[in-house]
Protein backbone atom coordinates (compact mmCIF):
# COMPACT_ATOMS: atom_id res chain seq x y z
CA UNK A 1 0.00 0.00 0.00
CA UNK A 2 1.91 3.46 -1.00
CA UNK A 3 2.52 5.62 1.86
CA UNK A 4 0.48 8.60 2.31
CA UNK A 5 2.11 11.88 0.11
CA UNK A 6 2.11 14.60 2.53
CA UNK A 7 2.43 18.13 1.32
CA UNK A 8 3.02 21.83 2.96
CA UNK A 9 1.11 25.21 2.63
CA UNK A 10 2.39 28.00 4.05
CA UNK A 11 -0.16 30.88 5.32
CA UNK A 12 1.41 34.31 5.58
CA UNK A 13 -0.28 35.64 9.70
CA UNK A 14 0.94 38.89 10.89
CA UNK A 15 4.23 38.56 10.26
CA UNK A 16 5.21 35.13 10.36
CA UNK A 17 4.32 32.11 7.79
CA UNK A 18 2.26 29.35 9.40
CA UNK A 19 3.53 26.06 8.15
CA UNK A 20 0.22 23.48 7.46
CA UNK A 21 1.11 19.83 6.82
CA UNK A 22 -1.81 18.43 4.95
CA UNK A 23 -2.32 14.77 3.07
CA UNK A 24 -2.06 15.00 -0.65
CA UNK A 25 -4.64 13.42 -2.28
CA UNK A 26 -4.92 15.13 -5.42
CA UNK A 27 -3.22 11.99 -7.29
CA UNK A 28 -0.92 15.39 -9.47
CA UNK A 29 2.37 14.51 -7.62
CA UNK A 30 2.09 17.29 -5.54
CA UNK A 31 3.53 16.16 -2.49
CA UNK A 32 6.02 13.84 -1.11
CA UNK A 33 6.06 11.36 2.07
CA UNK A 34 9.54 11.73 2.53
CA UNK A 35 9.54 15.51 2.17
CA UNK A 36 6.49 16.69 3.64
CA UNK A 37 8.58 20.34 3.88
CA UNK A 38 8.27 21.00 0.47
CA UNK A 39 5.20 19.84 -0.94
CA UNK A 40 7.45 19.39 -4.17
CA UNK A 41 6.11 17.22 -7.29
CA UNK A 42 8.87 14.77 -6.31
CA UNK A 43 6.76 11.26 -6.45
CA UNK A 44 6.66 10.76 -10.25
CA UNK A 45 4.42 7.70 -9.30
CA UNK A 46 1.30 9.77 -7.92
CA UNK A 47 -0.90 9.10 -10.62
CA UNK A 48 -0.46 5.48 -10.54
CA UNK A 49 -0.10 5.27 -6.74
CA UNK A 50 -3.35 7.40 -6.37
CA UNK A 51 -5.62 4.37 -8.00
CA UNK A 52 -4.08 2.30 -5.43
CA UNK A 53 -4.15 4.15 -2.18
CA UNK A 54 -6.22 3.66 0.46
CA UNK A 55 -7.00 5.40 3.77
CA UNK A 56 -4.74 3.96 6.49
CA UNK A 57 -7.53 5.17 8.83
CA UNK A 58 -10.55 3.71 7.27
CA UNK A 59 -11.29 0.88 9.55
CA UNK A 60 -11.19 3.16 12.45
CA UNK A 61 -13.46 3.08 15.02
CA UNK A 62 -15.38 6.40 14.93
CA UNK A 63 -13.68 7.35 11.36
CA UNK A 64 -16.16 8.37 8.78
CA UNK A 65 -16.63 10.02 5.49
CA UNK A 66 -16.59 13.73 6.56
CA UNK A 67 -13.88 12.80 9.04
CA UNK A 68 -11.68 12.13 5.64
CA UNK A 69 -12.02 16.21 4.67
CA UNK A 70 -10.18 17.44 7.94
CA UNK A 71 -6.63 15.79 6.52
CA UNK A 72 -6.20 17.32 3.06
CA UNK A 73 -6.61 21.13 2.59
CA UNK A 74 -7.55 23.97 4.26
CA UNK A 75 -11.36 24.65 3.77
CA UNK A 76 -12.48 28.08 2.38
CA UNK A 77 -14.23 29.21 5.71
CA UNK A 78 -10.96 28.08 8.00
CA UNK A 79 -9.11 31.03 5.48
CA UNK A 80 -12.09 33.05 5.99
CA UNK A 81 -11.99 32.85 9.78
CA UNK A 82 -8.28 33.36 9.83
CA UNK A 83 -8.12 36.59 7.78
CA UNK A 84 -10.93 38.05 10.36
CA UNK A 85 -8.23 36.89 13.11
CA UNK A 86 -5.66 38.98 10.80
CA UNK A 87 -7.84 41.84 10.04
CA UNK A 88 -8.62 42.82 13.67
CA UNK A 89 -11.99 44.17 13.09
CA UNK A 90 -15.53 42.58 14.85
CA UNK A 91 -17.31 42.14 11.17
CA UNK A 92 -19.17 43.32 8.42
CA UNK A 93 -22.08 44.56 10.66
CA UNK A 94 -20.18 46.63 13.07
CA UNK A 95 -18.40 49.40 10.20
CA UNK A 96 -17.39 51.77 13.76
CA UNK A 97 -15.55 48.94 15.30
CA UNK A 98 -17.95 49.53 18.51
CA UNK A 99 -17.63 45.80 19.37
CA UNK A 100 -13.83 44.17 20.29
CA UNK A 101 -12.10 42.24 17.56
CA UNK A 102 -11.82 38.60 16.95
CA UNK A 103 -8.17 39.02 17.43
CA UNK A 104 -8.65 40.91 20.78
CA UNK A 105 -11.22 38.79 22.14
CA UNK A 106 -9.42 35.40 22.00
CA UNK A 107 -6.06 36.97 23.26
CA UNK A 108 -4.53 36.06 26.31
CA UNK A 109 -8.30 33.31 26.48
CA UNK A 110 -8.70 29.65 26.38
CA UNK A 111 -10.19 29.09 22.90
CA UNK A 112 -11.74 25.64 22.32
CA UNK A 113 -11.71 24.85 18.65
CA UNK A 114 -13.99 22.78 17.34
CA UNK A 115 -13.60 20.08 14.30
CA UNK A 116 -10.38 21.48 13.77
CA UNK A 117 -8.85 19.47 10.77
CA UNK A 118 -5.50 20.50 9.75
CA UNK A 119 -5.45 23.21 12.69
CA UNK A 120 -4.72 26.52 10.63
CA UNK A 121 -7.41 28.56 12.47
CA UNK A 122 -6.73 27.63 16.33
CA UNK A 123 -2.67 28.26 15.42
CA UNK A 124 -3.67 31.35 13.88
CA UNK A 125 -5.39 32.10 17.11
CA UNK A 126 -2.45 30.87 19.32
CA UNK A 127 -0.31 33.15 16.92
CA UNK A 128 -2.34 36.07 17.94
CA UNK A 129 -1.84 35.85 21.72
CA UNK A 130 -4.77 32.89 23.06
CA UNK A 131 -4.08 29.56 24.22
CA UNK A 132 -6.09 27.15 22.10
CA UNK A 133 -7.13 23.79 22.27
CA UNK A 134 -7.49 22.35 19.29
CA UNK A 135 -10.08 19.41 18.80
CA UNK A 136 -11.31 16.45 16.03
CA UNK A 137 -11.48 12.84 15.91
CA UNK A 138 -8.24 10.99 16.85
CA UNK A 139 -7.01 10.03 14.03
CA UNK A 140 -7.20 13.51 12.78
CA UNK A 141 -5.25 14.70 15.90
CA UNK A 142 -2.51 11.93 15.58
CA UNK A 143 -2.41 12.30 11.85
CA UNK A 144 -2.25 16.16 11.38
CA UNK A 145 -2.75 18.10 14.18
CA UNK A 146 0.20 17.09 16.52
CA UNK A 147 2.43 17.58 13.77
CA UNK A 148 1.07 20.90 12.46
CA UNK A 149 1.77 22.60 16.18
CA UNK A 150 4.85 21.10 16.24
CA UNK A 151 5.95 22.93 12.40
CA UNK A 152 4.65 26.56 14.34
CA UNK A 153 6.21 25.96 17.44
CA UNK A 154 8.19 28.94 18.78
CA UNK A 155 11.89 28.78 18.40
CA UNK A 156 12.80 31.64 19.97
CA UNK A 157 13.94 31.71 24.06
CA UNK A 158 14.17 35.16 24.19
CA UNK A 159 10.29 35.89 23.30
CA UNK A 160 9.11 38.60 24.85
CA UNK A 161 6.49 37.11 27.25
CA UNK A 162 2.62 38.58 26.88
CA UNK A 163 0.58 39.70 29.67
CA UNK A 164 -2.21 36.74 29.92
CA UNK A 165 -5.82 36.65 31.70
CA UNK A 166 -6.05 33.23 31.47
CA UNK A 167 -3.72 29.88 32.18
CA UNK A 168 -2.65 27.45 28.86
CA UNK A 169 -4.10 24.29 28.80
CA UNK A 170 -2.26 21.74 29.84
CA UNK A 171 0.69 20.14 27.72
CA UNK A 172 0.32 23.26 25.43
CA UNK A 173 3.57 24.55 22.96
CA UNK A 174 4.10 28.30 22.39
CA UNK A 175 3.24 28.95 18.99
CA UNK A 176 5.81 31.50 16.82
CA UNK A 177 4.28 35.29 16.38
CA UNK A 178 5.73 36.75 18.94
CA UNK A 179 2.36 37.11 21.37
CA UNK A 180 2.69 34.49 23.86
CA UNK A 181 0.26 31.81 22.46
CA UNK A 182 -0.08 28.09 23.03
CA UNK A 183 -1.85 25.24 21.26
CA UNK A 184 -2.63 22.18 22.31
CA UNK A 185 -4.32 19.13 20.33
CA UNK A 186 -7.03 16.69 22.18
CA UNK A 187 -9.46 14.33 21.02
CA UNK A 188 -12.85 15.56 20.84
CA UNK A 189 -16.32 13.36 19.20
CA UNK A 190 -19.11 15.60 19.22
CA UNK A 191 -21.26 12.15 18.97
CA UNK A 192 -19.95 11.06 22.38
CA UNK A 193 -20.03 12.69 26.24
CA UNK A 194 -17.01 15.26 27.21
CA UNK A 195 -16.28 12.68 29.69
CA UNK A 196 -15.58 10.05 26.81
CA UNK A 197 -13.70 12.52 25.02
CA UNK A 198 -11.53 12.80 27.93
CA UNK A 199 -11.22 9.15 28.48
CA UNK A 200 -10.10 8.99 24.78
CA UNK A 201 -7.22 11.59 25.26
CA UNK A 202 -5.89 9.92 28.00
CA UNK A 203 -5.64 6.11 26.28
CA UNK A 204 -4.07 8.51 23.23
CA UNK A 205 -1.34 9.89 26.05
CA UNK A 206 -0.56 6.27 27.32
CA UNK A 207 0.04 4.91 23.34
CA UNK A 208 2.19 8.00 22.99
CA UNK A 209 4.11 8.54 26.02
CA UNK A 210 7.07 6.74 24.47
CA UNK A 211 7.46 8.82 21.63
CA UNK A 212 10.27 11.45 21.61
CA UNK A 213 10.02 15.42 20.73
CA UNK A 214 11.17 14.34 17.46
CA UNK A 215 10.35 11.54 14.87
CA UNK A 216 12.28 10.28 12.22
CA UNK A 217 11.05 12.58 9.89
CA UNK A 218 12.07 15.50 11.96
CA UNK A 219 8.47 17.17 13.07
CA UNK A 220 7.85 17.90 16.51
CA UNK A 221 5.19 16.20 18.53
CA UNK A 222 4.09 16.77 22.28
CA UNK A 223 6.78 14.82 24.70
CA UNK A 224 4.48 12.50 26.64
CA UNK A 225 6.73 10.89 29.95
CA UNK A 226 9.55 9.12 29.64
CA UNK A 227 7.94 5.89 29.02
CA UNK A 228 8.14 4.17 32.20
CA UNK A 229 4.64 2.60 33.65
CA UNK A 230 5.14 4.53 36.58
CA UNK A 231 4.66 7.76 35.14
CA UNK A 232 1.39 6.93 33.15
CA UNK A 233 -1.33 8.46 36.06
CA UNK A 234 0.87 11.50 35.86
CA UNK A 235 1.17 12.04 32.13
CA UNK A 236 -2.48 11.35 31.39
CA UNK A 237 -3.33 14.03 34.43
CA UNK A 238 -0.62 16.45 32.94
CA UNK A 239 -1.98 16.22 29.08
CA UNK A 240 -5.88 15.65 29.45
CA UNK A 241 -7.97 19.28 29.42
CA UNK A 242 -11.41 19.65 30.04
CA UNK A 243 -12.45 21.46 27.36
CA UNK A 244 -15.80 22.56 29.41
CA UNK A 245 -12.90 25.51 31.02
CA UNK A 246 -12.68 27.17 27.81
CA UNK A 247 -13.75 31.00 27.31
CA UNK A 248 -14.45 30.95 23.66
CA UNK A 249 -15.52 28.55 21.14
CA UNK A 250 -14.24 28.66 17.63
CA UNK A 251 -15.18 26.44 14.66
CA UNK A 252 -14.97 26.57 10.50
CA UNK A 253 -16.12 24.32 7.83
CA UNK A 254 -17.40 21.61 10.05
CA UNK A 255 -20.81 21.58 9.59
CA UNK A 256 -21.04 20.62 5.73
CA UNK A 257 -22.97 17.76 6.04
CA UNK A 258 -26.85 17.39 7.77
CA UNK A 259 -26.08 14.47 9.22
CA UNK A 260 -23.36 16.61 11.79
CA UNK A 261 -25.66 19.74 12.90
CA UNK A 262 -27.66 18.17 15.76
CA UNK A 263 -24.31 16.39 16.98
CA UNK A 264 -22.66 19.55 16.60
CA UNK A 265 -25.34 21.97 18.00
CA UNK A 266 -25.73 19.66 20.93
CA UNK A 267 -21.90 19.64 22.29
CA UNK A 268 -21.82 23.58 21.68
CA UNK A 269 -24.78 24.40 23.81
CA UNK A 270 -23.53 21.64 26.15
CA UNK A 271 -20.21 23.58 26.63
CA UNK A 272 -22.05 27.22 26.92
CA UNK A 273 -24.58 25.46 29.76
CA UNK A 274 -21.18 24.15 31.71
CA UNK A 275 -18.97 27.02 30.97
CA UNK A 276 -21.82 28.99 32.83
CA UNK A 277 -22.29 26.59 35.86
CA UNK A 278 -18.76 25.56 36.24
CA UNK A 279 -17.03 29.16 35.45
CA UNK A 280 -19.93 31.72 35.49
CA UNK A 281 -19.08 32.03 31.76
CA UNK A 282 -21.36 33.33 28.87
CA UNK A 283 -19.70 31.11 25.82
CA UNK A 284 -19.72 32.38 22.57
CA UNK A 285 -18.97 30.23 19.51
CA UNK A 286 -17.49 31.71 16.59
CA UNK A 287 -18.67 29.57 13.11
CA UNK A 288 -17.62 29.90 10.07
CA UNK A 289 -18.73 28.06 6.76
CA UNK A 290 -19.69 27.77 3.44
CA UNK A 291 -23.18 27.39 2.12
CA UNK A 292 -22.55 24.42 -0.73
CA UNK A 293 -26.61 23.89 -0.61
CA UNK A 294 -27.49 26.43 -3.07
CA UNK A 295 -26.04 29.73 -5.06
CA UNK A 296 -26.59 33.20 -4.81
CA UNK A 297 -27.96 33.16 -1.25
CA UNK A 298 -31.08 30.77 -1.63
CA UNK A 299 -30.35 28.84 1.86
CA UNK A 300 -29.32 32.02 3.35
CA UNK A 301 -30.72 33.10 6.86
CA UNK A 302 -31.49 36.77 6.97
CA UNK A 303 -28.58 38.80 7.92
CA UNK A 304 -28.73 40.24 11.11
CA UNK A 305 -29.26 39.79 14.62
CA UNK A 306 -31.78 36.83 16.28
CA UNK A 307 -32.13 37.10 20.12
CA UNK A 308 -32.63 33.77 21.94
CA UNK A 309 -35.82 31.89 20.82
CA UNK A 310 -36.44 34.16 18.31
CA UNK A 311 -35.78 32.49 15.06
CA UNK A 312 -35.54 34.61 11.61
CA UNK A 313 -38.43 33.77 9.16
CA UNK A 314 -35.78 31.93 6.91
CA UNK A 315 -34.79 29.98 9.99
CA UNK A 316 -37.84 29.48 11.65
CA UNK A 317 -39.75 27.80 8.20
CA UNK A 318 -36.29 25.82 7.68
CA UNK A 319 -36.80 24.30 10.90
CA UNK A 320 -40.48 22.60 9.30
CA UNK A 321 -39.61 22.48 6.01
CA UNK A 322 -36.21 22.02 4.87
CA UNK A 323 -34.18 20.13 7.49
CA UNK A 324 -35.81 16.85 6.42
CA UNK A 325 -33.63 14.67 3.35
CA UNK A 326 -35.62 16.20 0.89
CA UNK A 327 -36.13 19.64 2.42
CA UNK A 328 -34.20 22.99 2.28
CA UNK A 329 -32.04 22.11 -1.60
CA UNK A 330 -28.83 20.96 -1.64
CA UNK A 331 -29.49 17.59 -0.76
CA UNK A 332 -27.09 16.33 1.89
CA UNK A 333 -25.41 19.88 2.14
CA UNK A 334 -26.72 21.60 4.84
CA UNK A 335 -28.09 25.51 4.16
CA UNK A 336 -26.81 28.07 6.37
CA UNK A 337 -30.72 28.68 7.44
CA UNK A 338 -30.92 25.17 8.49
CA UNK A 339 -27.88 25.96 10.97
CA UNK A 340 -29.47 28.92 12.32
CA UNK A 341 -32.31 27.34 12.74
CA UNK A 342 -30.23 24.68 14.60
CA UNK A 343 -29.35 26.59 17.08
CA UNK A 344 -32.44 28.74 17.70
CA UNK A 345 -34.31 25.45 18.53
CA UNK A 346 -32.07 24.86 21.45
CA UNK A 347 -32.62 28.60 22.27
CA UNK A 348 -29.25 30.29 21.59
CA UNK A 349 -29.14 33.68 20.41
CA UNK A 350 -27.06 34.59 17.07
CA UNK A 351 -25.56 37.30 14.69
CA UNK A 352 -23.86 37.30 11.54
CA UNK A 353 -20.31 38.35 11.59
CA UNK A 354 -19.05 38.07 7.78
CA UNK A 355 -20.38 37.15 4.50
CA UNK A 356 -18.24 36.43 1.74
CA UNK A 357 -18.39 35.65 -1.65
CA UNK A 358 -16.68 32.39 -2.31
CA UNK A 359 -13.31 32.78 -4.18
CA UNK A 360 -13.66 29.17 -5.15
CA UNK A 361 -17.19 29.04 -6.61
CA UNK A 362 -19.05 31.59 -7.93
CA UNK A 363 -22.32 32.49 -6.55
CA UNK A 364 -21.70 30.58 -3.26
CA UNK A 365 -21.10 32.22 0.21
CA UNK A 366 -19.09 31.80 3.23
CA UNK A 367 -20.71 32.63 6.82
CA UNK A 368 -19.15 33.83 9.89
CA UNK A 369 -21.83 33.48 12.90
CA UNK A 370 -21.46 33.86 16.59
CA UNK A 371 -23.42 31.87 18.47
CA UNK A 372 -24.79 32.91 22.03
CA UNK A 373 -25.92 30.47 25.02
CA UNK A 374 -29.42 29.67 25.27
CA UNK A 375 -30.83 31.06 28.60
CA UNK A 376 -30.35 29.88 32.25
CA UNK A 377 -32.67 26.62 32.71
Amino acid sequence: MPECRLATDVFPFRGVDLCIVRRDISGDGGGDADDASTGAASNQSADDDDDDWVDPNFFDEGYSVAATTGFCRVWEGAEVLTRLLEDGCSGDDDPDASTPSLRSRVAGKRVLELGSGVGLCGIAAASAGAHVMCTDLEAVVEGVLYRNIGENTSTDDDEVQAASSSQPWRAGERIKGGNSGTCVAQVLDWTKSIDDAMVAQGRLCRRRRVLSREDTRGARWPCIGDGTAADDDDVVASCVNDPRDCELVMAAECLWLRELVDPFCDTVTSLMRSARERNGVELPCVLSFRDRSSKNGEGHAEAGDGSPGDAPAAAASSSSSSRGDAGGGGGAFVPVRDVVAAFVERGCGWRTVRVSPSTEDEGYHVHVFEITPPPPR
